[in-house]
């Protein structure tokens, strides 16, 4: 016969298993329901909110930037309009040449000039001994053609030379941008064409090799040119940067010119070389 209290007892065992899990199975779902409404929701809504914060913020932040732009036009810098594939000779050196020309459409005369030797040169005494007395005695030219022989030639990026000859100086600036050497022992044949052609004293030949931030050069094969980036470093040859020499030489300019004009243009061109 079926053992009927046996069977009973086995349903109300498991009913009662049953119950007892549901019950944990509740109390555990409670509990994470208390802890997560206590800690993770709280921490939730309090980032939430603290994002609706920084929207806000941002949206006021904008809107006071396009208002403010209307009248600075913060966003517009004239040389980011300019496309070129080789900015060092399109844009930097013809602007830097433009500064530095002391009978240039800036109307400073020596201004900038004497700015850029102080900046870089930093000793008064030689300092002189690249100075006239009057900005029409300066000749600065860029990209100027020099030839050796036939297979020793290039271009001076800029070239400042004094046309006064009782005087006689020269300042090689060779810019890279974003180039390296062009050739082996590029500096020194722009030296040596200066020297022997032109009758430079080699003591009145200054090289500035110009940089983003202040490297040597590096195609050296000539041993003659390797001494003198020693012993001459500077003292005739000076590896500047845009980063110190080019930022710091502006933002005196920007302290000592009196045209708004061209202030701004130094200013937009600082941004720009400083993207």
């Amino acid at each position: 016969m079926i053992n009927l209290i046996k069977i009973h007892n086995t349903i109300n065992e498991t009913k009662n298993f049953s119950d007892n899990y549901l019950k944990n199975i509740d109390t555990t779902l409670n509990n994470f329901k208390e802890f997560y409404e206590k800690n993770v929701f709280i921490e939730f809504s309090e980032k939430e909110q603290g994002i609706k914060n920084i929207i806000s913020n941002y949206k006021l932040f904008k809107e006071q930037y396009n208002f403010e732009n209307t009248s600075n036009s913060y966003d517009y810098n004239i040389f980011n309009i300019f496309i070129a594939n080789r900015p060092e000779e399109q844009i930097h050196t013809p602007f830097l040449k433009s500064l530095l020309d002391c009978n240039g459409f800036h109307g400073q005369k020596d201004l900038f000039y004497k700015l850029f030797l102080d900046v870089i040169i930093q000793k008064n005494e030689k300092i002189s001994r690249f100075l006239n007395e009057e900005n029409n005695e300066y000749l600065v030219q860029s990209e100027v053609y020099v030839k050796n022989s036939k297979t020793e030639r290039g271009r001076i990026d800029i070239l400042i030379k004094s046309l006064n000859k009782n005087k006689k100086f020269a300042i090689i600036i060779e810019n890279k941008w974003n180039s390296g050497d062009s050739c082996y022992d590029q500096i020194q044949k722009y030296r040596k064409n200066l020297i022997e052609k032109q009758k430079f004293e080699p003591k009145n030949v200054l090289v500035f090799y110009l940089t983003k931030i202040g490297l040597n050069p590096k195609l050296i094969s000539d041993k003659d040119f390797d001494k003198y980036l020693i012993l001459k470093e500077n003292e005739n040859f000076f590896a500047i940067s845009y980063k110190i020499h080019i930022n710091k030489w502006l933002r005196l300019s920007l302290e000592k010119c009196k045209s708004k004009k061209i202030n701004s243009i130094l200013t937009q061109y600082l941004n720009y070389i400083n993207l």
